[in-house]
């Protein structure tokens, strides 16, 4: 894990931004994210994961937590019988708050993304978010947010 590492080039846009620390997720190095991932939950810092998207865009000078960038190439995806669609009850883990906007075009998108997801993506949704160290934490993909739509989204952090 490293720090105060300059991420400009990740994002689509290239805007300027750090982050305070920093971890490179290739597939291989699934043990690594595991520490990185505890280090953050025992220090309470924020964790963001990013895959170097072209309409990603950094709107930040530093980010104070940890930012897995999901460098993975090629995935094969494995059937799981323990494996469940997520709840579609409730408000996607939005209650605590009383509204969050979104644009409302953006939800049928936002569905074809998620069957439609980048073999990046599905290796950081199933090794890491469904199955893997955060598993506890319970998280939505492809969530439309105001004018965006988060790869992945978790209201309990």
């Amino acid at each position: 894990m490293d720090q105060h590492v300059d991420i400009s080039a990740l994002s689509g846009y290239k805007t300027p931004a750090k982050a305070r620390y920093f971890v490179e997720f290739h597939g291989d190095n699934i043990e690594e994210i595991r520490a990185a991932t505890k280090f953050a939950y025992e220090m309470k810092l924020p964790i963001l994961t990013i895959a170097g998207g072209k309409n990603s865009l950094l709107a930040f000078d530093e980010y104070l937590g940890l930012v897995i960038y999901n460098n993975s190439r090629g995935y094969t995806l494995e059937k799981n019988t323990e494996s469940c669609p997520l709840d579609k009850g409730g408000q996607g883990g939005l209650e605590k708050f009383t509204h969050i906007p979104y644009t409302p075009e953006l939800t049928q998108y936002a569905k074809d993304q998620r069957n439609t997801s980048s073999l990046a993506e599905n290796r950081m949704w199933y090794d890491v978010l469904r199955f893997g160290e955060l598993k506890k934490y319970r998280f939505l993909r492809q969530k439309p947010l105001l004018n965006f739509i988060a790869d992945f989204y978790c209201s309990e952090l």
